[in-house]
């Protein structure tokens, strides 16, 4: 996914999984590069999101 419709925004993906400690092993996991961050964010009670963003 991308954010392209702004020039001031950033690039960013994300990973779904189903539930919140599945999140965080992914999260804890990850190899990013230096200047990009992931957090989870609840979607729903059965959905959580990992967005990595380059900013």
């Amino acid at each position: 996914m991308s954010n392209e419709g702004n020039p001031a925004s950033t690039e960013w993906h994300y990973i779904t999984t189903d539930t919140a400690d599945k999140a965080v092993e992914i999260k804890k996991r990850l190899h990013l590069h230096p200047g990009q961050k992931a957090r989870i964010h609840e979607v729903s009670a059965t959905e959580f999101e990992i967005l990595i963003t380059d900013k």
